[in-house]
């Protein structure tokens, strides 16, 4: 990602996450790529609910994986396989992970069931979408302007924090409840 789109989307997602939900710090104590920022919610028992802001190192595009482990530390990717034979909806998928003992999902795992890995928001220029030619060869790509790139973080912002109310925040509150946790203490 370009670093003044990056460091835009750093700044104003956690301004309106922590400013959203306090409960949860920033923190350095877990592993993840430059760039990327984690926030979590820790617990003296050593259980944590985390959100990692998952930010491409080539491309204008970003996602957040999120979970919950109770060993102080963010697991792999592990959430369980959802066949695609049937139609599954988000409430469906919320039901399966909430019952997990340890998780680590994409966000796109709960708003796009049928997809395994997840949706990514683009800013920018879509790489998935070139030909295999373009990507491999042409080093020549035009990426979109800046200002573009910029309204549509706005955007896409927007559409993360309506998707974190309706879908993981929830579903942090039934896992914590399960748990004998309060999430917002």
């Amino acid at each position: 990602m370009r670093s003044v789109v990056a460091k835009e989307l750093r700044k104003k997602f956690s301004k309106m996450f922590i400013q959203k939900y306090p409960f949860f710090k920033e923190t350095k104590d877990i592993d993840v790529p430059p760039g990327c920022r984690v926030y979590q919610r820790k617990y003296e028992t050593g259980f944590i609910f985390f959100l990692i802001l998952i930010i491409s190192p080539k491309a204008d595009n970003y996602t957040l994986e999120f979970g919950w482990n109770r060993e102080n530390k963010v697991p792999n990717y592990n959430a369980p396989y959802i066949s695609r034979e049937k139609f599954i909806t988000p409430e469906e998928v919320m039901n399966i992970f909430a019952e997990s003992s340890t998780l680590c999902a994409r966000l796109g795992r709960l708003t796009h069931p049928m997809l395994q890995i997840g949706k990514v928001y683009v800013l920018g220029r879509d790489l998935d979408e070139l030909s295999l030619d373009d990507d491999l060869f042409n080093f020549d790509i035009e990426e979109v302007p800046l200002e573009e790139s910029l309204k549509n973080l706005e955007e896409s912002l927007i559409d993360v924090m309506e998707k974190l109310n309706k879908y993981i925040i929830p579903l942090f509150k039934r896992v914590a409840e399960r748990n004998g946790l309060k999430l917002e203490e």
